[in-house]
Protein backbone atom coordinates (compact mmCIF):
# COMPACT_ATOMS: atom_id res chain seq x y z
CA UNK A 1 0.00 0.00 0.00
CA UNK A 2 1.43 3.48 -0.98
CA UNK A 3 0.52 6.59 1.16
CA UNK A 4 1.50 10.35 0.71
CA UNK A 5 2.32 11.58 4.34
CA UNK A 6 3.80 15.83 4.53
CA UNK A 7 7.16 16.33 7.19
CA UNK A 8 6.84 16.78 10.70
CA UNK A 9 6.81 20.84 10.73
CA UNK A 10 5.14 23.06 12.33
CA UNK A 11 1.82 23.77 10.56
CA UNK A 12 1.95 27.48 9.98
CA UNK A 13 4.53 27.42 8.19
CA UNK A 14 3.37 24.61 5.86
CA UNK A 15 -0.10 26.66 5.66
CA UNK A 16 1.36 29.30 4.18
CA UNK A 17 3.54 27.27 1.47
CA UNK A 18 0.67 25.81 0.39
CA UNK A 19 0.20 27.89 -2.74
CA UNK A 20 3.81 26.70 -3.75
CA UNK A 21 3.34 22.92 -4.73
CA UNK A 22 7.19 22.05 -4.43
CA UNK A 23 6.90 23.00 -0.42
CA UNK A 24 5.43 19.39 0.08
CA UNK A 25 7.20 16.02 0.54
CA UNK A 26 5.94 13.19 -0.96
CA UNK A 27 7.06 9.69 0.77
CA UNK A 28 5.74 6.42 -0.56
CA UNK A 29 7.42 4.37 2.37
CA UNK A 30 5.48 3.83 5.05
CA UNK A 31 7.35 3.73 8.47
CA UNK A 32 6.49 4.09 12.19
CA UNK A 33 8.05 5.98 14.61
CA UNK A 34 9.65 3.46 16.52
CA UNK A 35 11.33 1.66 13.54
CA UNK A 36 12.73 5.13 12.71
CA UNK A 37 16.71 5.01 11.89
CA UNK A 38 19.44 7.61 12.30
CA UNK A 39 18.80 7.56 8.46
CA UNK A 40 15.45 9.08 8.59
CA UNK A 41 16.20 11.77 10.92
CA UNK A 42 19.06 12.76 8.45
CA UNK A 43 16.56 12.72 5.67
CA UNK A 44 14.12 14.81 8.00
CA UNK A 45 16.53 17.43 8.44
CA UNK A 46 17.67 17.75 5.04
CA UNK A 47 13.79 18.40 3.86
CA UNK A 48 13.82 20.78 6.57
CA UNK A 49 16.67 22.82 4.72
CA UNK A 50 15.16 22.64 1.33
CA UNK A 51 12.20 24.20 2.51
CA UNK A 52 13.62 27.07 4.59
CA UNK A 53 15.54 27.83 1.78
CA UNK A 54 12.73 28.21 -0.69
CA UNK A 55 10.80 30.38 2.22
CA UNK A 56 14.02 32.81 2.55
CA UNK A 57 14.33 32.45 -1.80
CA UNK A 58 10.51 33.63 -1.51
CA UNK A 59 11.14 36.45 1.25
CA UNK A 60 13.89 37.95 -0.91
CA UNK A 61 11.60 38.06 -4.41
CA UNK A 62 9.16 39.56 -2.14
CA UNK A 63 11.22 42.18 -0.78
CA UNK A 64 12.82 43.29 -4.36
CA UNK A 65 9.07 43.14 -5.63
CA UNK A 66 7.90 45.59 -3.01
CA UNK A 67 10.96 47.59 -3.41
CA UNK A 68 10.71 48.10 -7.37
CA UNK A 69 6.70 48.99 -6.32
CA UNK A 70 7.81 51.43 -4.04
CA UNK A 71 10.22 53.27 -6.01
CA UNK A 72 9.39 57.00 -6.16
CA UNK A 73 11.30 59.65 -8.19
CA UNK A 74 13.21 62.01 -6.59
CA UNK A 75 11.84 65.87 -6.37
CA UNK A 76 13.26 67.96 -8.46
CA UNK A 77 14.09 65.47 -11.07
CA UNK A 78 13.21 67.32 -14.29
CA UNK A 79 12.16 65.19 -17.64
CA UNK A 80 9.70 66.05 -20.74
CA UNK A 81 6.96 64.86 -22.05
CA UNK A 82 5.14 64.98 -25.65
CA UNK A 83 1.51 66.51 -25.28
CA UNK A 84 -1.25 65.03 -27.38
CA UNK A 85 -0.52 67.47 -29.99
CA UNK A 86 3.29 65.92 -30.33
CA UNK A 87 4.62 69.22 -28.55
CA UNK A 88 7.17 68.49 -25.79
CA UNK A 89 6.84 69.94 -22.44
CA UNK A 90 9.03 69.89 -19.57
CA UNK A 91 8.26 69.23 -15.98
CA UNK A 92 9.77 68.90 -12.73
CA UNK A 93 8.37 66.40 -9.56
CA UNK A 94 7.76 69.04 -6.86
CA UNK A 95 6.75 65.95 -4.79
CA UNK A 96 7.52 62.62 -5.10
CA UNK A 97 5.60 60.54 -3.31
CA UNK A 98 2.46 62.22 -4.13
CA UNK A 99 2.95 62.23 -7.26
CA UNK A 100 2.93 65.75 -8.58
CA UNK A 101 4.93 67.88 -10.85
CA UNK A 102 4.65 71.19 -11.96
CA UNK A 103 5.51 72.65 -15.79
CA UNK A 104 9.03 74.82 -16.03
CA UNK A 105 10.61 76.36 -19.07
CA UNK A 106 12.41 75.21 -21.86
CA UNK A 107 15.42 78.16 -21.95
CA UNK A 108 18.14 78.18 -24.64
CA UNK A 109 19.25 81.43 -22.93
CA UNK A 110 18.78 83.87 -20.50
CA UNK A 111 15.14 85.72 -21.32
CA UNK A 112 14.69 83.49 -24.13
CA UNK A 113 12.07 80.46 -24.26
CA UNK A 114 11.26 78.19 -26.45
CA UNK A 115 7.56 77.56 -26.31
CA UNK A 116 5.79 79.02 -28.97
CA UNK A 117 2.27 78.31 -30.84
CA UNK A 118 -0.68 77.49 -28.94
CA UNK A 119 0.21 74.92 -26.02
CA UNK A 120 -1.82 72.32 -23.63
CA UNK A 121 -1.27 71.07 -20.87
CA UNK A 122 -2.96 67.88 -19.50
CA UNK A 123 -4.26 67.17 -16.20
CA UNK A 124 -1.57 63.98 -16.10
CA UNK A 125 2.09 62.78 -17.32
CA UNK A 126 3.61 59.68 -17.50
CA UNK A 127 7.78 58.86 -16.88
CA UNK A 128 9.05 55.87 -16.04
CA UNK A 129 6.37 53.99 -15.58
CA UNK A 130 4.51 56.17 -13.18
CA UNK A 131 1.63 58.68 -13.81
CA UNK A 132 2.01 62.17 -12.37
CA UNK A 133 -0.53 64.95 -11.68
CA UNK A 134 0.20 68.75 -12.94
CA UNK A 135 -0.62 70.76 -9.84
CA UNK A 136 1.02 74.11 -10.74
CA UNK A 137 2.60 76.10 -13.42
CA UNK A 138 6.75 76.90 -12.25
CA UNK A 139 8.22 79.76 -11.48
CA UNK A 140 9.51 81.20 -15.37
CA UNK A 141 7.72 78.54 -17.02
CA UNK A 142 6.41 80.02 -20.22
CA UNK A 143 8.21 83.62 -19.29
CA UNK A 144 10.08 85.62 -21.97
CA UNK A 145 8.43 82.85 -25.09
CA UNK A 146 8.02 85.59 -27.68
CA UNK A 147 6.05 83.02 -29.97
CA UNK A 148 3.76 82.01 -27.44
CA UNK A 149 -0.08 82.38 -28.31
CA UNK A 150 -2.52 80.47 -26.55
CA UNK A 151 -2.13 78.05 -23.26
CA UNK A 152 -4.81 75.85 -22.03
CA UNK A 153 -4.14 74.65 -17.97
CA UNK A 154 -6.05 71.67 -16.57
CA UNK A 155 -8.23 71.92 -13.99
CA UNK A 156 -5.73 70.26 -11.23
CA UNK A 157 -3.55 73.41 -11.34
CA UNK A 158 -3.74 74.90 -8.50
CA UNK A 159 -1.23 77.86 -8.54
CA UNK A 160 1.33 80.07 -11.09
CA UNK A 161 4.14 80.76 -9.71
CA UNK A 162 6.52 83.70 -9.95
CA UNK A 163 7.32 84.94 -13.32
CA UNK A 164 5.34 82.13 -14.79
CA UNK A 165 3.97 84.18 -18.26
CA UNK A 166 6.25 86.86 -17.91
CA UNK A 167 6.66 89.20 -20.62
CA UNK A 168 5.24 86.84 -23.28
CA UNK A 169 4.07 90.01 -26.18
CA UNK A 170 1.82 87.38 -28.07
CA UNK A 171 -0.11 85.69 -25.42
CA UNK A 172 -3.53 86.33 -26.28
CA UNK A 173 -5.46 83.49 -24.59
CA UNK A 174 -4.72 82.06 -21.12
CA UNK A 175 -7.65 79.22 -20.08
CA UNK A 176 -7.01 79.29 -15.82
CA UNK A 177 -8.25 76.74 -14.65
CA UNK A 178 -11.70 76.57 -12.48
CA UNK A 179 -9.53 75.16 -9.38
CA UNK A 180 -6.93 77.99 -9.43
CA UNK A 181 -5.92 79.68 -5.99
CA UNK A 182 -2.70 81.69 -6.56
CA UNK A 183 -1.18 83.71 -9.02
CA UNK A 184 2.37 84.93 -8.45
CA UNK A 185 4.02 87.76 -8.68
CA UNK A 186 4.89 89.40 -12.10
CA UNK A 187 3.12 86.25 -13.50
CA UNK A 188 1.57 88.24 -16.53
CA UNK A 189 3.63 90.85 -16.29
CA UNK A 190 4.00 92.28 -19.95
CA UNK A 191 1.79 90.71 -21.52
CA UNK A 192 -0.22 93.31 -23.17
CA UNK A 193 -1.73 91.18 -25.85
CA UNK A 194 -4.43 89.14 -24.13
CA UNK A 195 -8.26 89.34 -25.70
CA UNK A 196 -9.73 87.83 -22.67
CA UNK A 197 -8.74 86.55 -18.96
CA UNK A 198 -11.40 85.11 -16.85
CA UNK A 199 -10.19 84.90 -13.13
CA UNK A 200 -11.89 81.73 -11.31
CA UNK A 201 -13.94 81.97 -8.29
CA UNK A 202 -11.88 79.81 -7.05
CA UNK A 203 -8.73 82.02 -6.31
CA UNK A 204 -7.33 82.84 -3.13
CA UNK A 205 -4.36 85.08 -3.64
CA UNK A 206 -3.46 87.68 -6.54
CA UNK A 207 0.58 88.38 -5.57
CA UNK A 208 2.84 91.67 -6.26
CA UNK A 209 2.49 92.73 -9.59
CA UNK A 210 0.87 89.89 -11.08
CA UNK A 211 -0.87 92.03 -13.86
CA UNK A 212 1.32 95.17 -13.88
CA UNK A 213 2.01 96.52 -17.27
CA UNK A 214 -0.30 94.29 -19.14
CA UNK A 215 -3.77 94.69 -20.67
CA UNK A 216 -6.53 92.81 -21.86
CA UNK A 217 -9.51 93.24 -24.34
CA UNK A 218 -12.30 92.23 -21.64
CA UNK A 219 -11.43 90.95 -17.93
CA UNK A 220 -14.04 88.42 -15.89
CA UNK A 221 -13.10 89.04 -11.97
CA UNK A 222 -15.09 87.70 -8.69
CA UNK A 223 -16.44 90.20 -6.79
CA UNK A 224 -14.12 89.03 -3.99
CA UNK A 225 -10.70 87.79 -3.27
CA UNK A 226 -9.18 86.71 0.03
CA UNK A 227 -5.44 88.38 -1.00
CA UNK A 228 -4.40 91.21 -3.32
CA UNK A 229 -1.20 92.18 -2.87
CA UNK A 230 0.59 95.47 -3.83
CA UNK A 231 0.55 96.79 -7.20
CA UNK A 232 -1.64 93.99 -8.47
CA UNK A 233 -2.91 95.85 -10.98
CA UNK A 234 -0.33 98.20 -11.55
CA UNK A 235 -1.09 100.00 -14.86
CA UNK A 236 -2.92 97.55 -16.47
CA UNK A 237 -5.14 98.11 -19.22
CA UNK A 238 -8.28 97.56 -18.66
CA UNK A 239 -11.82 98.40 -20.76
CA UNK A 240 -13.72 99.09 -17.88
CA UNK A 241 -12.82 100.27 -14.41
CA UNK A 242 -11.98 96.77 -11.91
CA UNK A 243 -13.70 96.62 -9.04
CA UNK A 244 -12.79 94.05 -6.63
CA UNK A 245 -13.78 94.20 -2.83
CA UNK A 246 -15.51 97.11 -3.32
CA UNK A 247 -12.15 98.75 -4.34
CA UNK A 248 -10.75 100.03 -7.23
CA UNK A 249 -7.80 98.53 -8.89
CA UNK A 250 -7.52 100.37 -12.68
CA UNK A 251 -9.58 102.37 -14.69
CA UNK A 252 -9.06 102.67 -18.69
CA UNK A 253 -6.49 105.06 -19.78
CA UNK A 254 -8.49 106.28 -22.80
CA UNK A 255 -11.43 108.15 -20.98
CA UNK A 256 -10.70 111.77 -21.34
CA UNK A 257 -14.14 113.33 -18.93
CA UNK A 258 -15.10 113.75 -15.58
CA UNK A 259 -15.48 110.09 -13.72
CA UNK A 260 -17.36 110.26 -10.33
CA UNK A 261 -16.17 107.43 -8.05
CA UNK A 262 -19.07 105.29 -7.12
CA UNK A 263 -20.57 104.97 -3.81
CA UNK A 264 -20.07 101.59 -2.97
CA UNK A 265 -16.16 102.28 -3.77
CA UNK A 266 -14.10 102.57 -0.04
CA UNK A 267 -10.42 102.51 -1.18
CA UNK A 268 -8.73 103.37 -4.55
CA UNK A 269 -5.69 101.37 -4.88
CA UNK A 270 -2.22 101.83 -6.17
CA UNK A 271 -1.32 102.56 -9.63
CA UNK A 272 -5.38 102.34 -10.31
CA UNK A 273 -5.37 105.64 -12.52
CA UNK A 274 -1.86 105.89 -13.19
CA UNK A 275 -1.34 106.81 -16.82
CA UNK A 276 -5.16 107.88 -17.52
CA UNK A 277 -6.31 110.93 -19.63
CA UNK A 278 -9.08 111.62 -17.00
CA UNK A 279 -9.58 115.38 -17.44
CA UNK A 280 -10.94 115.35 -13.56
CA UNK A 281 -12.00 112.89 -10.64
CA UNK A 282 -15.12 113.26 -7.98
CA UNK A 283 -14.00 111.27 -4.65
CA UNK A 284 -16.94 110.74 -2.36
CA UNK A 285 -16.15 110.16 1.46
CA UNK A 286 -16.88 107.04 1.35
CA UNK A 287 -13.16 106.68 -0.13
CA UNK A 288 -11.08 105.64 3.34
CA UNK A 289 -8.08 105.42 1.48
CA UNK A 290 -6.05 105.97 -1.86
CA UNK A 291 -3.27 103.92 -3.00
CA UNK A 292 0.58 104.95 -4.16
CA UNK A 293 0.83 106.59 -7.50
CA UNK A 294 -3.22 105.75 -7.66
CA UNK A 295 -3.65 109.40 -10.27
CA UNK A 296 0.50 109.19 -10.86
CA UNK A 297 1.16 110.58 -14.49
CA UNK A 298 -2.47 111.86 -15.23
CA UNK A 299 -1.40 114.93 -17.67
CA UNK A 300 -5.26 116.22 -18.28
CA UNK A 301 -6.49 115.74 -15.09
CA UNK A 302 -6.76 119.28 -13.71
CA UNK A 303 -8.37 119.67 -10.81
CA UNK A 304 -9.08 117.38 -7.69
CA UNK A 305 -10.92 117.48 -4.40
CA UNK A 306 -9.18 115.29 -1.73
CA UNK A 307 -12.62 114.45 0.87
CA UNK A 308 -11.65 114.61 4.78
CA UNK A 309 -12.62 110.92 4.87
CA UNK A 310 -9.38 110.09 3.53
CA UNK A 311 -6.52 110.42 6.29
CA UNK A 312 -3.09 110.67 4.31
CA UNK A 313 -1.86 111.74 0.55
CA UNK A 314 0.54 108.79 -0.15
CA UNK A 315 3.57 108.23 -1.38
CA UNK A 316 3.77 109.78 -5.36
CA UNK A 317 -0.05 110.13 -5.78
CA UNK A 318 -0.63 112.87 -7.91
CA UNK A 319 3.26 113.09 -9.21
CA UNK A 320 3.90 113.88 -12.67
CA UNK A 321 -0.15 115.06 -13.30
CA UNK A 322 1.04 118.20 -15.29
CA UNK A 323 -2.11 119.85 -15.62
CA UNK A 324 -3.22 119.91 -12.18
CA UNK A 325 -3.85 123.42 -11.04
CA UNK A 326 -6.07 123.06 -8.25
CA UNK A 327 -6.00 120.86 -5.42
CA UNK A 328 -8.15 121.20 -2.22
CA UNK A 329 -6.88 119.11 0.66
CA UNK A 330 -9.21 117.87 2.92
CA UNK A 331 -8.96 119.06 7.13
CA UNK A 332 -8.78 115.70 8.23
CA UNK A 333 -5.65 114.43 6.31
CA UNK A 334 -2.43 113.90 8.62
CA UNK A 335 0.07 113.71 6.30
CA UNK A 336 1.34 114.29 2.59
CA UNK A 337 3.67 111.40 1.17
CA UNK A 338 7.23 111.24 -0.53
CA UNK A 339 6.89 112.73 -4.07
CA UNK A 340 2.83 113.28 -3.20
CA UNK A 341 2.78 115.74 -5.81
CA UNK A 342 6.08 115.69 -7.43
CA UNK A 343 6.56 117.43 -11.05
CA UNK A 344 3.41 118.98 -10.89
CA UNK A 345 4.41 121.54 -13.23
CA UNK A 346 1.36 124.04 -12.92
CA UNK A 347 0.04 124.02 -9.61
CA UNK A 348 -0.21 127.82 -8.31
CA UNK A 349 -1.17 127.63 -4.83
CA UNK A 350 -1.44 124.89 -1.93
CA UNK A 351 -3.26 125.28 1.83
CA UNK A 352 -2.19 123.11 3.70
CA UNK A 353 -4.52 122.59 6.93
CA UNK A 354 -3.99 121.78 10.53
CA UNK A 355 -4.00 117.84 10.70
CA UNK A 356 -1.11 117.89 8.51
CA UNK A 357 2.20 117.19 11.04
CA UNK A 358 4.49 116.26 8.37
CA UNK A 359 4.89 116.97 4.45
CA UNK A 360 7.04 114.44 3.18
CA UNK A 361 10.29 114.19 0.90
CA UNK A 362 10.11 115.46 -2.41
CA UNK A 363 6.13 116.21 -1.84
CA UNK A 364 5.99 119.12 -3.73
CA UNK A 365 9.96 119.41 -5.80
CA UNK A 366 9.48 120.64 -9.42
CA UNK A 367 5.96 122.33 -9.11
CA UNK A 368 7.63 125.66 -11.03
CA UNK A 369 4.76 127.47 -11.21
CA UNK A 370 3.40 127.15 -7.60
CA UNK A 371 3.33 130.67 -6.23
CA UNK A 372 2.00 130.82 -2.61
CA UNK A 373 2.18 127.84 0.55
CA UNK A 374 -0.06 128.56 3.37
CA UNK A 375 0.30 126.68 6.00
CA UNK A 376 -1.80 126.30 9.24
CA UNK A 377 -0.60 125.50 12.85
CA UNK A 378 0.07 122.26 13.33
CA UNK A 379 2.76 121.15 11.27
CA UNK A 380 5.88 119.99 12.62
CA UNK A 381 8.26 119.21 10.28
CA UNK A 382 8.95 119.73 6.42
CA UNK A 383 11.29 116.67 4.85
CA UNK A 384 14.11 117.41 2.54
CA UNK A 385 13.40 118.56 -0.96
CA UNK A 386 9.58 118.64 -0.27
CA UNK A 387 9.48 122.12 -2.17
CA UNK A 388 13.03 121.99 -4.20
CA UNK A 389 12.90 123.78 -7.55
CA UNK A 390 9.93 125.78 -6.94
CA UNK A 391 10.67 128.49 -9.42
CA UNK A 392 7.65 130.60 -9.09
CA UNK A 393 7.11 130.54 -5.23
CA UNK A 394 7.55 133.98 -3.90
CA UNK A 395 5.85 133.85 -0.42
CA UNK A 396 5.43 131.50 1.88
CA UNK A 397 4.18 131.45 5.28
CA UNK A 398 5.17 129.20 8.38
CA UNK A 399 3.03 128.25 11.42
CA UNK A 400 4.37 128.58 14.68
CA UNK A 401 4.15 124.84 15.72
CA UNK A 402 7.10 124.28 12.33
CA UNK A 403 9.85 122.82 14.60
CA UNK A 404 12.23 121.28 11.77
CA UNK A 405 13.04 122.08 7.67
CA UNK A 406 14.82 119.01 6.23
CA UNK A 407 17.92 119.26 3.56
CA UNK A 408 17.61 120.90 0.44
CA UNK A 409 13.45 121.55 1.45
CA UNK A 410 13.66 125.05 -0.60
CA UNK A 411 16.85 124.78 -2.53
CA UNK A 412 16.47 126.54 -6.24
CA UNK A 413 13.43 128.37 -5.06
CA UNK A 414 14.66 131.56 -7.61
CA UNK A 415 11.84 133.43 -6.29
CA UNK A 416 11.49 133.32 -2.51
CA UNK A 417 12.42 137.05 -1.22
CA UNK A 418 11.63 136.88 2.33
CA UNK A 419 11.71 134.39 4.71
CA UNK A 420 10.27 134.45 8.84
CA UNK A 421 10.75 131.57 10.47
CA UNK A 422 8.71 130.88 13.67
CA UNK A 423 10.04 130.66 17.24
CA UNK A 424 9.49 127.22 17.30
CA UNK A 425 11.96 126.29 15.09
CA UNK A 426 15.32 124.02 15.93
CA UNK A 427 16.85 122.64 13.03
CA UNK A 428 17.62 123.65 9.03
CA UNK A 429 19.02 120.94 6.95
CA UNK A 430 21.87 120.91 4.53
CA UNK A 431 20.85 123.20 1.75
CA UNK A 432 17.45 124.19 2.75
CA UNK A 433 17.97 127.43 0.95
CA UNK A 434 20.70 127.10 -1.19
CA UNK A 435 20.33 128.51 -4.53
CA UNK A 436 17.58 131.03 -3.86
CA UNK A 437 18.88 134.30 -5.88
CA UNK A 438 15.66 136.24 -4.93
CA UNK A 439 16.09 135.82 -0.91
CA UNK A 440 16.76 139.13 0.31
CA UNK A 441 15.82 138.78 3.97
CA UNK A 442 16.05 135.53 6.30
CA UNK A 443 14.71 135.74 10.05
CA UNK A 444 16.42 133.35 12.28
CA UNK A 445 14.33 133.01 15.80
CA UNK A 446 16.81 132.44 18.44
CA UNK A 447 15.17 128.69 19.60
CA UNK A 448 17.72 127.51 16.37
CA UNK A 449 19.79 124.81 17.56
CA UNK A 450 21.10 123.88 14.38
CA UNK A 451 21.99 124.84 10.83
CA UNK A 452 23.48 122.60 8.40
CA UNK A 453 26.16 123.07 5.95
CA UNK A 454 25.50 125.36 2.74
CA UNK A 455 22.07 126.02 4.17
CA UNK A 456 22.07 129.78 2.08
CA UNK A 457 24.80 128.88 -0.58
CA UNK A 458 24.50 130.67 -3.30
CA UNK A 459 21.79 133.26 -2.35
CA UNK A 460 23.20 136.38 -3.97
CA UNK A 461 20.54 139.04 -2.94
CA UNK A 462 21.03 138.48 0.41
CA UNK A 463 21.33 141.26 2.52
CA UNK A 464 21.71 140.55 6.38
CA UNK A 465 21.78 137.56 8.97
CA UNK A 466 21.66 137.67 12.84
CA UNK A 467 22.76 134.08 13.83
CA UNK A 468 20.80 133.12 16.92
CA UNK A 469 22.35 132.68 20.07
CA UNK A 470 22.06 128.57 20.08
CA UNK A 471 24.32 127.89 17.47
CA UNK A 472 27.49 126.61 18.16
CA UNK A 473 29.07 126.58 14.68
CA UNK A 474 28.43 128.66 11.12
CA UNK A 475 28.53 125.24 8.96
CA UNK A 476 30.67 124.43 5.67
CA UNK A 477 29.74 126.88 3.02
CA UNK A 478 27.11 128.70 4.71
CA UNK A 479 27.29 131.50 3.52
CA UNK A 480 29.17 131.36 0.25
CA UNK A 481 28.21 133.12 -2.76
CA UNK A 482 26.22 135.48 -1.13
CA UNK A 483 27.34 138.41 -2.56
CA UNK A 484 24.74 140.98 -1.53
CA UNK A 485 25.48 140.00 2.35
CA UNK A 486 26.90 142.97 4.27
CA UNK A 487 26.08 142.39 7.63
CA UNK A 488 26.51 138.99 9.38
CA UNK A 489 26.07 139.15 13.05
CA UNK A 490 27.73 135.87 15.28
CA UNK A 491 26.77 135.46 18.97
CA UNK A 492 29.21 135.20 21.96
CA UNK A 493 28.81 130.77 22.44
CA UNK A 494 29.36 130.05 18.64
CA UNK A 495 33.06 128.26 18.91
CA UNK A 496 33.67 127.44 14.67
CA UNK A 497 33.60 128.77 11.80
CA UNK A 498 34.09 125.87 9.26
CA UNK A 499 35.33 125.93 5.86
CA UNK A 500 34.50 128.68 3.17
CA UNK A 501 31.23 129.40 5.62
CA UNK A 502 31.51 133.29 4.65
CA UNK A 503 33.51 132.97 1.22
CA UNK A 504 32.97 134.61 -1.98
CA UNK A 505 30.97 137.41 0.74
CA UNK A 506 31.93 140.69 -1.41
CA UNK A 507 29.35 142.93 0.25
CA UNK A 508 30.38 142.01 3.80
CA UNK A 509 32.80 145.27 5.02
CA UNK A 510 32.67 144.32 8.59
CA UNK A 511 32.97 141.32 11.21
CA UNK A 512 33.11 141.13 14.76
CA UNK A 513 34.74 137.35 16.01
CA UNK A 514 33.16 136.69 19.34
CA UNK A 515 35.64 135.60 21.85
CA UNK A 516 34.05 132.10 22.19
CA UNK A 517 35.44 131.02 18.46
CA UNK A 518 38.09 128.58 18.61
CA UNK A 519 38.82 127.13 15.30
CA UNK A 520 38.40 128.89 11.69
CA UNK A 521 38.83 127.05 8.61
CA UNK A 522 39.88 126.87 5.57
CA UNK A 523 38.74 129.50 3.01
CA UNK A 524 36.64 131.14 5.89
CA UNK A 525 37.17 134.31 4.65
CA UNK A 526 38.55 133.83 1.05
CA UNK A 527 37.86 135.35 -2.08
CA UNK A 528 36.29 138.72 -1.25
CA UNK A 529 37.16 140.56 -4.45
CA UNK A 530 38.51 143.66 -3.96
CA UNK A 531 36.63 144.62 -0.70
CA UNK A 532 38.75 145.00 2.48
CA UNK A 533 36.99 143.42 5.48
CA UNK A 534 37.29 144.55 8.84
CA UNK A 535 37.63 141.77 11.42
CA UNK A 536 37.21 142.88 15.17
CA UNK A 537 38.62 139.87 17.62
CA UNK A 538 37.07 139.75 20.59
CA UNK A 539 39.61 137.79 22.15
CA UNK A 540 43.39 138.40 22.90
CA UNK A 541 44.03 134.87 22.08
CA UNK A 542 44.33 133.91 18.99
CA UNK A 543 41.78 130.99 17.39
CA UNK A 544 42.97 127.53 15.70
CA UNK A 545 43.13 129.17 12.08
CA UNK A 546 43.69 127.57 9.07
CA UNK A 547 46.37 128.91 6.46
CA UNK A 548 44.19 129.86 4.11
CA UNK A 549 41.26 130.95 6.20
CA UNK A 550 41.80 134.25 4.34
CA UNK A 551 42.89 133.03 1.04
CA UNK A 552 42.34 135.87 -2.00
CA UNK A 553 40.97 138.32 0.70
CA UNK A 554 41.68 141.85 1.83
CA UNK A 555 41.10 141.72 5.66
CA UNK A 556 42.25 144.53 8.51
CA UNK A 557 42.65 143.37 11.49
CA UNK A 558 41.51 144.93 15.39
CA UNK A 559 42.31 142.79 18.31
CA UNK A 560 42.16 143.87 22.06
CA UNK A 561 44.71 146.02 23.47
CA UNK A 562 48.41 143.87 24.54
CA UNK A 563 47.60 140.88 22.26
CA UNK A 564 49.45 142.14 19.23
CA UNK A 565 52.51 139.33 19.62
CA UNK A 566 49.97 136.70 19.83
CA UNK A 567 48.41 137.74 16.70
CA UNK A 568 51.27 138.39 15.00
CA UNK A 569 53.56 135.14 15.10
CA UNK A 570 50.14 132.73 14.98
CA UNK A 571 50.07 130.24 12.14
CA UNK A 572 47.51 131.31 9.96
CA UNK A 573 46.98 135.02 11.23
CA UNK A 574 50.54 136.05 9.74
CA UNK A 575 49.19 136.53 6.34
CA UNK A 576 46.40 139.18 7.57
CA UNK A 577 49.38 141.94 8.14
CA UNK A 578 50.04 143.52 10.75
CA UNK A 579 46.99 143.88 13.53
CA UNK A 580 45.74 147.17 14.98
CA UNK A 581 45.11 147.10 18.74
CA UNK A 582 41.92 148.66 20.20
Amino acid sequence: MTLNLYLPIKNDILSNMEPFPSTFLHITKLFSQKNRTFADDLNEMKMKKIILCKFLTLAVLAAIFMFVACKQIPTGEIFEVKNNEGITINYMVTDGSAKHVEVVGKFIAEYRNTYAGTIVVPQTVEYEGTEFTVVAVGKNAFAYSENLRAVHLPSTVVELKPNSFRECPRLNKVKLPDNLKVIGEWSFNGCIAIDSLCIPQSIKVIRNAAFSDAGCKYISVPEKIDTIEFGAFSKFSVPKPLIINDELFAFPRSFTSTYHIPANIVAIQDHAFEGCYLSKVVIDETVKEIGTYAFSRCYNLDSVVIPKSIERIPDNCFEGCHDLRTCIIGNNIKGIGFGAFDDCEKLKTIHIPSSVSKIGRYAFRGCWHLEHVSMENGIREIDDKAFEGCEDLSTISFPSSLRKLGDEVFSKCQNLRSVELPDTMEFIGKRAFAGCKSLINVRLPKSMKDIGAEAFEGCEKLKEAILPSGLDSLGTRMFDGCKSLYKLVLHQGIKELCMASIRHCESLEFIEIPSSVTKIGAQTFGSGGKTVLTIKMESPNTPQCHEDAFMFRKVKMLIPKGSKENYIWAKGWMKTGTPNEY
